[in-house]
């Protein structure tokens, strides 16, 4: 509910109200009259008692039957995590191919380049958006108008510090039920407490997905913004990965991913410096599952062509 009020000095006030989708906007409106007690005091009433009936108003909109009686789907792994090892990870012994005379220097330089992303990634959100996963394993209860609650502990493996946390995740049905809007805040044993950890917004139909990771209970500011979008019915999709950290100095840098129907290639990795280096953009495009792709970055190549590399991940013309 919002009140907007210019300056009322010498002024009459006048109520404006609009009502659009359960939501209220109450304006005081001024005219440029003589002081009246009496209109005043109209005014104030006519205040209250608006305040009052739509008060009563928005505690009676229904909730979609759906949100009391199921619970809303959680976010799947697939929205909120990004699949770079799809080019970082091989089986192919390029440190002893090397020595033979072969080359991989386009497919490392792609390599390496996403392991600075998922390095990130790995330090400062892996234990959050595990903790969100370890929700299925756990049983939801109601808690009235449309909000359902997931309370549980996780305790994080050896690799992500060991750690135990109590967390409570609700999911509450919003716009008619068509989304649900996520928190997720967490207390950790011995540690800190009620850190609102991840905030999200997810379509029911699952097509698409929005989430916000802060970054620690000591500087809980947004660090990570997550997008995904998905065609349903199918596996095309796309996630970003954006660095919203005010206090970094690569706030904007950005790492996505695409699943297409392209072809040869039909998996791709673009990754952008942000506003600190905007022309600087690299592009990884492969295919999945034959492992072939080609890489092109003009600051690093010094020209706009695809570098590429086979099956074997050797070093090949494109």
């Amino acid at each position: 509910m919002k009140i907007n009020k210019g300056q009322t000095k010498g002024r009459d006030m006048i109520l404006g109200i609009k009502v659009k989708e359960h939501k209220i906007t109450l304006t005081l409106l001024h005219i440029n009259t003589k002081k009246s007690v009496m209109k005043k005091l109209s005014s104030i009433l006519l205040l209250t008692l608006a305040l009052a009936f739509f008060s009563a108003c928005e505690e009676n909109v229904p909730v979609p039957p759906i949100a009391e009686t199921e619970a809303p789907d959680l976010p799947v792994a697939e929205m909120y995590t990004m699949p770079f090892d799809e080019v970082t990870e091989t089986e192919t012994d390029t440190v002893n191919n090397q020595t033979q005379g072969v080359t991989y220097r386009n497919w490392a330089f792609a390599g390496i380049n996403l392991l600075v992303w998922n390095t990130a990634v790995v330090i400062n959100v892996s234990v959050p958006l595990a903790a969100v996963g370890a929700a299925f394993n756990e049983q939801p209860v109601y808690q009235g108008n449309g909000v359902w609650e997931w309370s549980y502990v996780y305790t994080a493996p050896p690799a992500l510090g060991g750690k135990t946390y109590d967390v409570v995740l609700t999911g509450e049905y919003i716009l008619g039920a068509t989304e649900v809007e996520w928190t997720m805040t967490t207390s950790q044993r011995g540690g800190f407490s009620n850190f609102e950890w991840i905030t999200a917004v997810t379509k029911v139909d699952g097509s698409e997905a929005d989430f916000t990771i802060n970054h620690r209970p000591n500087n809980p500011q947004s660090y990570l913004m997550i997008e995904y979008d998905k065609d349903l019915g199918s596996v095309l999709h796309q996630i970003r990965y954006t660095n919203v950290n005010p206090s970094s100095n690569t706030t904007g840098g950005y790492v996505e991913y695409r699943a297409t129907s392209n072809s040869p290639f039909n998996r791709e990795f673009e990754v952008g410096a942000g506003p600190i280096n905007p022309t600087n953009i690299l592009e990884i495009q492969w295919n999945e599952p034959n492992g072939n792709g080609r890489v092109r970055n003009e600051q690093h190549y010094n020209d706009t062509d695809w570098h590429c590399w086979d099956t074997l991940l050797r070093d090949t013309n494109c």
